[in-house]
Formats: C-alpha cells, structure tokens, sequence
C-alpha cells in the first residue's frame, strides 16, 4: 500500500501490537536539539496506555550529519543504525531542513541540486524503509523558517518530499507543522528562527501523536 492510506477504523485498530522500541525517530536539529519532542510524545503514548512506564522509543535525530543528501546521507544512516540494533516498525522522521540550511540554491526551484538530491535521497530512504518491511512513516515537515532564503529553499523542497511521501511504496503519513505553529512563532520557535522551543516541541509532539492514533500507529 502506497503514501497515505487513509483513516483506520476503531474497529481494525490493534492496540500493543507495536513494543515501544520498535518505533525509531530519525531527523535534523528540529527533532535533536532538546529531544523534547520525542519526550512529549512518549509521555502522550504512555497516557494512552500505548507505552509502559518502563518503555522508550528509540530517537536516533542528531545535531550533525543530520541531512537527507548534503555532506553524506546522514538520516539514512541514523535509520540504518537503528535498524541494524533492533525490528523497526514505525519510523517518525523530519528531513530537509539541514539540506536547506546548508545548501545554497541560485533559484530556489526544483531544479536547484541541493533541492533535487534531498528530495531523491528522501524517495530512496522511504522505498529501503519499504524493503525492511517498515509498516508506517509519519514524516514531519518543518514550520516556515524565519530566515527568507533558506525559506524558499524549504518551500522548493516541501512538495517534492511530500510527493515522495504520497508515493512511497508504504504507508507514508504526511504532516505539515506550518498549520500548528500558525500565530504561534513567537512562542513556539527559538531565537535561531528554526527549532521548537519548549511550546513548540509539545504542539509538534501533539500533532504527531494526532496521526498515529488516527491512523493506529504503534498505539
């Protein structure tokens, strides 16, 4: 089943069939530089009875070597370390943002390579999810980022990664997070016009459990 598969019924949601430590978080700087959303949605898990008191998931996002193409593929290779520890059921991932902020774009286009490669690198990461038998990817992407250019960059990228999402030969859950951070920047995004503060992290962490019980994900 390809891209998003739309709503599950109540009745076919299977609750516990997913341990905690099957579910792997991948990412830039977004995800890794409180790790405050992985914390929140952990803790949103585990009021539902989702998650036990001793459970974790396992959050792979890092500061550096964070990007889907530029300077290495280094999401790839946060999924790949996780795999290579344990089954990986559901992965939660952002990715792009590093390539954006990194990358340099003389039009912020879908021709502009930084753009083309991030969005390439982000199909083949979904279709090697696909073939280790990954049952669900919740694929976070970024609120508008304050600085204009890298911006453009990320609005070139944004439609590219989605389709590469909706496409996907496995259930791909695409949010958005420009409509959870709407009216809200001042409070839900660092001075460095990019991460989640505090506020932020949680309202992001809201939204992506929001998908996951929507769509019976590790519940």
């Amino acid at each position: 089943m390809a891209g998003d598969s739309g709503s599950a019924g109540a009745q076919s949601c299977v609750h516990g069939a997913v341990p905690a430590n099957q579910v792997l978080l991948i990412g830039d700087s977004f995800l890794a530089s409180s790790h405050q959303i992985t914390a929140y949605l952990e803790d949103l898990a585990r009021s539902a009875g989702a998650v036990t008191a001793g459970e974790r998931y396992r959050d792979k996002s890092g500061l550096v070597a964070n990007a889907l193409a530029l300077s290495g593929n280094g999401i790839a290779d946060q999924y790949s370390s996780g795999v290579s520890e344990s089954a990986v059921k559901v992965v939660i991932m952002d990715g792009g943002g590093a390539d954006a902020l990194l990358g340099s774009c003389a039009t912020a286009d879908a021709s502009c390579p930084v753009v083309a490669a991030a969005a390439a690198a982000a199909r083949d990461l979904l279709s090697k999810m696909a073939t280790d038998n990954v049952e669900h990817v919740v694929y976070a992407f970024y609120p508008d980022p304050v600085d204009s250019n890298v911006r453009a960059t990320i609005n070139a990228l944004r439609p590219l990664v989605q389709t590469a999402c909706a496409t996907a030969p496995l259930p791909c859950h695409w949010l958005d997070l420009r409509p959870t951070f709407a009216g809200h920047y001042a409070d839900y995004v660092q001075a460095d016009g990019l991460n989640p503060t505090a506020a932020g992290s949680r309202a992001s962490a809201e939204a992506i459990w929001a998908v996951m019980q929507q769509y019976c994900i590790a519940q």
